[in-house]
Order: structure tokens, then C-alpha cells, then sequence
């Protein structure tokens, strides 16, 4: 049984105000996302956070966890623990007891849900860690002569945490996280004494310590592999990182309604598609759903949505699922694989806005974001993965993590219970304007006169030709349809088809030929012979004679036939074919009047 601490509250109270008060002209404090980077299953940028006294830089992945996690040097200290490698800066328990008269204070063994619940669920977690009271710096900017002290913030620490898959493939966590929830101020725990404790989260304490103007954050995850930074920035928000007026819920949750493929200029290459956008891809059980309740979360890596979703949308894509990882991996050899990656295609989410703000937000991600890589110890070779995960919503809601982050902005004031959803841009951003988050802001204003999200995509992705009989609704010979999105069989054939075309022109051109050199043969040598005669069955001696007529004439024999001849004279040519060319014209060529031939040939008579 546990026992409160004495005046644990009033304690909390009066240390809050020697540290400092609220200050709600504080300025917004940038935290630096994208110096450094993790995996197996990213990459994605980390932040490096300052813990314990002196510094200890943490490599800590932004997220919406409980408390801030920090991983114990021991964690990956066995030669048997998959740590991701290159491993990260781990925390060590520091050899002094007190920081700043603030005693550390250690909690008892908790297992991953007792840390987070949601994401212990949707990362399939295992193993122990402990809470503990410590000090965090904030430096601005990552100006390490700035120092804003945390002091005993509660936080937890991941003595084996790790994260598994289906199929058996796991990793021990060697990155923390940074958690943004705001939702509860304080929170209670127990310690190995049996004493419960209550100590401020990490927004709110930045908060209640006057360093931030409220208790919020504006997050752009970005994208390692595209090179976009990421933007963090506490109790205000960079407004370049958000390109469109944000959906406002009041919730943790939003409401998504459609999720469609598409392509914002030129050909597509989707698989099985005749027109595009191609639409009713939010989906479970066989049926379409109207819309569907999920939370973004920038602490769990991939698209956490039913499965009949996640289905319908690979089915368009040159992707196979691995029921071994609950994901999609991309076939890297197809051609409609590299046409998707180059260009402007794109997984486009509607959600529905709530009683303030825009009715409804799009949000268009694109798919070189959604090409992200496995690697070891989960695979033995880099694996490229499309991250849909197919979740049935059991011990956690569906999720929209850090692959769609890359490509979304996410903002929340938790002093007005507020969240903000919005486009993000690519490569090609505004410069940065940091903006405040008043402590009773409901909304928040975008970036002035900003681009189209495309547009910042333009230095990268390039649009594929269209067909010459295109039109605006992007349809297979239309302005989206382009060869790049015929099918590796389709162009296969019609390269054979092709090929077979060229070799019946070739084998036309040499019958003509040779057609035309046995017309001219025969006329050539004419003179030789002697008399036209019935094919009698022996061989002829020329060559290019037809097999109708012979060289030399075989024996007298009687014409059976001769009632047929009629009044056809002995002395005229005998009834048989020309050469073998039905074509009169051609007869007159190869076929010279009796009255031609040259005095000195013997005539037949009867």
C-alpha cells in the first residue's frame, strides 16, 4: 500500500514558484529537428535533449507518450540486445545524488503500458522500465549558452523496452522520446519507498516555469531521405510549416472521411486504375465507411487503419504484404515503382472539421515519403516498406504516425484543448516565421500568401508525359494517362508486337524481291529453251522453271487428251500453266508468241 509523500501538492506549488512563474509573454522556444537521425524503420529525425546536470544530450524522437522516455546505457550493453545500430547517446546514472537540492527519486519496475499505453499497444512492447525524477534543459535553438532548467520533471527510463513483429523480428528501443502531452499537468507515481509521487510533465513544466507563453507545440516531422528538416517549436509554431487554414478539433482525435490516390500534374502510374483520383479507399469489412476516428501521433511510426484500407490502397500500388511485419513492401523492379517515386503521386486524406475552422482539410502526402526502410536487426538487407499498418483498433485507436507527419502539420494548445491539423510543404519551404501560441488561442493563422504543396515539390518530383488525347479528368488517354503507367506485360508486348511487325515488313520486302528476280529470270532465259512442254514428271534441268514444264521432252506418248485441245493447233504452244503467277499481266512477261522464237529452234509436229 501507498503512502503520500507530506504535502506533496503544496510542495509542487511552492517549487513552482521559486523556479519561476507564468509568463504568458514568454517567448516560443525552437527545439532543433533534424541534426540527427534513427531507425530501423525510418529514418527519422531526432531531437538531441539535454537531461541530468551536466548535460547529458539524449537522442529523443517527438511523440504524445506519457512522460519523456530515456534509454539506459544499459539497455544495449548484452551482446544479445538488438539495439539498432549506429546506437545513440544512452543515458548513465550520473554519480551524484542531487541536482540543484532536488533529490532523484526512482520508481518501481513498470512494463510498457504502464509508460504508455497507446504506444506499448501499437509497437507490441515488452520488457521494464522505471519512472524517475530528473532535470531537463531546454537550450533554444540548440544554443547550448541558453539554458532553461526543468527541474524534477517526471520522466521514465527504458531499462529493456523493445518492439516486436509478428513474425518473430524485434528491436530494443535505443532512442527516447520527447513527449508533447499536455493533457494532465502532474503525474502521480510511486517510488521504491512506497512513497507516491507527483511531478509535472515536460510541456506543462516548461509552461508553469515561465520559459514558454502555453502550454503547446507546432510540429512538422519532415523527411530524412528528402532532406526536409523538421520544425519543433514549443508554446508557438513555425508558420512556413503550415501551408493551409488548419482543421480545428477539440479533441485528441480527428475525423478522417475519404482517403484517395492521385496525382497533382502529368501521367500516373497507379496499378489497376483506369482514371484517376482513385477514390473509396477508406474501407473495413468489405464496405466503405463514411468516416473514421484517428489520432495523429508523431511517437508511433506508421498508418495504423483497418485492414480492408490499408488493402485497398495497396492494390493500386506494385507493393506485397509481409504478414511477418503487418506491412507492405515495395517491389523496387517495377516499373510503375520508379514512375510513383519520381513524380507527383500522392495519398490524399479528407477529414471534417468541427464547429470552428474549415469544414473539411485535404491533405496530400506524397508516396516518396511513404518509401521508407527497414534494416537491421529486423532484416538482414534494407527492405523498402510502404507504412500502412493494418490495425483492428484493440488496445489503442487508429493512428496516423510519423509517415504521415512528414508530410502534415500538427499543432496543439492543451490550455484550450485545441489541435490543429494542416498541409505541410516539401523541400522547397518559406523562409521560417516563428509565431506565438497565446494561452488562449483557438486558432492559428497559416503562412502568408503560401505556396501549393506541390509547388515545394517541384525541384523533386517530376511529372510524368501524358497522352496526346488528354483532358483534365486524368483519365487513361487523358491528362494523367502516359505510358510510364502501362503495366511491365503491357509494355512487354507491345515491344514483342513491335518486333513481329518489323520482321513481316522485312519478310514482305524480300518476297517482292525475290518475286521480282524470278520474273525477270525465266525472260532472261528463254532463248535456252527448246519447246514448252507438259510437266511430265521428271526434273527440269533450269533453274526457276516452274515444275510444270520440263528441259528435255520425255517419250512419245499418245495424247490422251487431244479431243480437250479442240481446234488448238499442235504447233501452238501445249495448254499449261504459266509460271507461277496467276497475275495476266505478269503471263505476258514470261510467256513470248510462237512466232518469236528464233528460226534456228525446232518446232514440234504432229
Amino acid at each position: 500500500m501507498y503512502t503520500y509523500a507530506p504535502s506533496i501538492l503544496l510542495v509542487g506549488a511552492l517549487a513552482a514558484i521559486v523556479r519561476g512563474q507564468i509568463n504568458n509573454d514568454a517567448s516560443p522556444v525552437s527545439i532543433l529537428l533534424g541534426n540527427s537521425s534513427v531507425g530501423p524503420d525510418g529514418p527519422w529525425w531526432t531531437i538531441s535533449q539535454a537531461v541530468d546536470y551536466p548535460d547529458q544530450f539524449m537522442s529523443l524522437l517527438p511523440s504524445l507518450s506519457n512522460m519523456t522516455l530515456v534509454v539506459n546505457s544499459s539497455a544495449c550493453s548484452s551482446q544479445s540486445a538488438a539495439c539498432p545500430l549506429p546506437v545513440p547517446t544512452l543515458f548513465h546514472w550520473s554519480g551524484a545524488d542531487t541536482v540543484s537540492g532536488i533529490n532523484k527519486t526512482i520508481g518501481t519496475e513498470r512494463i510498457p503500458s504502464e509508460w504508455d499505453s497507446n504506444q506499448a499497444a501499437l509497437l507490441n512492447m515488452s520488457g521494464s522500465g522505471q519512472v524517475f525524477k530528473q532535470r531537463m534543459t531546454l537550450h533554444p535553438a540548440g544554443d547550448v549558452d541558453v539554458a532553461d532548467f526543468l527541474d524534477g520533471m517526471a520522466m521514465a527510463v527504458s531499462n529493456s523496452y523493445a518492439a516486436s513483429f509478428p513474425g518473430g523480428a524485434s528491436y530494443m528501443l535505443d532512442s527516447g522520446f520527447f513527449s508533447l502531452y499536455g493533457g494532465e499537468q502532474t503525474l502521480i507515481w510511486p517510488d521504491v519507498d512506497g512513497f507516491v509521487r507527483s511531478n509535472n510533465r515536460t510541456l506543462p513544466e516548461a509552461y508553469l516555469s515561465g520559459y514558454i507563453p502555453s502550454s503547446s507545440y507546432g510540429l512538422h516531422i519532415g523527411s530524412v531521405k528528402e532532406n526536409v528538416s523538421g520544425s519543433l517549436v514549443l508554446g508557438g509554431y513555425d508558420s512556413s510549416r503550415c501551408l493551409t487554414e488548419p482543421l480545428i478539433s477539440n479533441s485528441q482525435s480527428v475525423t478522417l472521411t475519404s482517403i484517395a490516390l492521385n496525382v497533382s500534374s502529368g501521367g500516373y502510374a497507379y496499378q489497376d486504375a483506369s482514371s484517376v483520383p482513385i477514390e473509396d479507399l477508406l474501407r473495413a469489412n468489405g464496405s466503405s465507411l463514411g468516416q473514421l476516428e484517428v489520432y495523429p501521433d508523431p511517437g508511433v511510426p506508421y498508418m495504423y487503419l483497418p485492414q480492408g484500407t490499408c488493402d485497398a490502397i495497396a492494390a493500386h500500388l506494385p507493393v506485397d504484404y509481409d504478414p511477418d511485419y503487418n506491412l507492405y513492401f515495395w517491389n523496387t523492379s517495377s516499373p510503375s515503382y520508379t514512375n510513383i517515386m519520381s513524380s507527383p503521386h500522392f495519398l490524399g486524406f479528407t477529414f471534417s472539421g468541427g464547429s470552428s475552422g474549415p469544414s473539411s482539410t485535404i491533405i496530400n502526402i506524397p508516396f516518396v515519403l511513404l518509401n521508407l526502410t527497414l534494416e537491421s536487426p529486423l532484416v538482414s538487407t534494407e527492405t523498402q516498406y510502404f507504412p500502412c499498418s493494418p490495425w483492428a483498433s484493440s488496445g489503442a485507436p487508429y493512428s496516423l504516425g510519423r509517415a504521415f507527419l512528414q508530410g502534415a502539420f500538427l499543432a496543439q494548445n492543451w490550455n484550450t484543448s485545441t489541435l490543429f491539423l494542416a498541409q505541410a510543404p516539401g523541400p522547397s519551404a518559406l523562409p521560417v516565421n516563428i509565431k506565438t501560441i497565446a494561452y488562449t488561442d483557438t486558432t492559428l493563422t497559416p503562412a502568408n500568401t503560401p505556396p501549393s504543396w506541390d509547388s515545394t515539390w517541384s525541384g523533386t518530383l517530376k511529372a510524368l508525359p501524358a497522352n496526346s488525347n488528354s483532358t483534365s479528368t486524368a483519365t487513361h488517354g487523358s491528362a494523367s494517362s502516359t505510358s510510364h503507367s502501362l503495366s511491365g506485360g503491357a509494355i512487354a508486348g507491345i515491344v514483342v508486337g513491335v518486333i513481329l511487325l518489323l520482321i513481316l515488313v522485312a519478310a514482305l520486302i524480300f518476297f517482292l524481291i525475290r518475286r521480282r528476280r524470278r520474273n525477270k529470270q525465266p525472260s532472261q532465259r528463254m532463248p535456252e529453251l527448246e519447246e514448252m512442254r507438259p510437266y511430265s514428271g521428271s526434273s527440269g534441268a533450269l533453274d526457276n522453271v516452274p515444275s510444270q514444264y520440263h528441259d528435255h521432252a520425255p517419250e512419245r506418248a499418245p495424247i490422251h487428251n487431244q479431243k480437250e485441245l479442240g481446234a488448238h493447233s499442235v504447233n501452238a504452244v501445249p495448254l499449261a500453266e504459266a509460271p507461277a503467277h496467276a497475275d495476266p499481266v505478269e503471263m505476258d512477261a514470261l510467256q513470248r508468241p510462237p512466232q518469236e522464237l528464233d528460226s534456228g529452234q525446232t518446232r514440234f509436229n504432229s
